[in-house]
């Protein structure tokens, strides 16, 4: 298998288990099912929900996708042009990070809360 079609099998194969279970941490938390029920939650409510859920999925990965990029770039610039380029783009790598996360843990909640309705 070519590298490339392998890291795409790679690339959809995360996409689908993030869009599977986009909500599983507020299933789990706030419906303290087991585990299994939690993760049939957590599909059922991503399924119903396809088009919200795959927005957020895609912004979530442009957002990572923009950070590698911007971090191989960190690690290939040379060092001896100076450290105000490389400490710029250090410091937008982790606020990019920051804010995947951030976004990805109050948005989860709010999409259940706001689509889950009642089991």
């Amino acid at each position: 298998m070519q590298p490339v079609a392998a890291l795409g099998v790679i690339v959809v194969a995360v996409l689908a288990i993030v869009f599977l279970f986009y909500s599983i941490y507020p299933v789990a938390a706030y419906e303290k099912g087991k585990v299994m029920d939690s993760l049939k939650r957590s599909v059922a409510i991503s399924m119903k929900n396809k088009s919200e859920v795959a927005k957020a999925t895609i912004l979530s990965l442009c957002l990572s996708i923009l950070t590698v990029i911007i971090a191989f770039v960190i690690e290939f610039y040379p060092q001896q042009e100076g450290t105000a380029l490389f400490w710029a783009a250090f410091l937008i790598v982790r606020f990019l990070t920051a804010y995947v996360y951030t976004y990805m843990y109050v948005l989860s909640p709010v999409f259940y809360l706001n689509y889950a309705g009642k089991k």
